[in-house]
């Protein structure tokens, strides 16, 4: 799902503002009824957020207040990913950027965003690897192959725990 509406926006030509915004929300709907969870629902809408997004600010706010109204979700301050989208959106209007200038700003926060789930990725693993060793009585050999990292990594958690 999240798929074909990343493929929906690829073609964004082709489609309005107001109908990739429809295709936002008819995803977040089919999420909730599917029964994911809060967390997993937020972080797809996290990524739409930051790879799908609207020309015009009045979509992302109308998109937010989907998200809130079917997550009953508080209104909270804004996080980080939508600060900085907010702050680079405004610098570059401000400083009036040439669409090359704002590709490029957009292409650095979108490097810095891959590094920061990489690195999240990464954590995950090693918990996993720390989970299964105090949990089981796997081989090293076996729980790298469950957390596709090297054996190597498994005794050096081995060896810390």
């Amino acid at each position: 799902m999240i798929v074909l509406t990343v493929l929906v926006a690829l073609q964004k030509g082709k489609v309005t503002e107001e109908e990739l915004l429809q295709q936002k929300v008819e995803l977040l709907k089919r999420l909730v009824s599917k029964g994911f969870s809060r967390g997993k629902i937020e972080a797809l809408m996290g990524f739409l957020k930051l790879y799908v997004r609207f020309g015009k600010r009045e979509n992302d706010v109308k998109f937010d207040e989907a998200i809130e109204l079917l997550l009953n979700k508080p209104k909270e301050t804004m996080g980080i990913v939508e600060f900085v989208l907010e702050r680079e959106r405004r610098l570059g209007e401000k400083r009036g950027l040439v669409k090359g200038e704002k590709k490029g700003i957009e292409k650095g926060i979108e490097k810095g965003v891959e590094r920061g789930i990489e690195q999240g990725i990464e954590t995950q693993k090693l918990h996993f690897v720390t989970t299964l060793l105090s949990e089981t009585d796997f081989d090293d050999a076996k729980i790298a192959s469950l957390a596709d990292v090297t054996v190597e990594t498994v005794q050096k958690l081995r060896k810390e725990k």
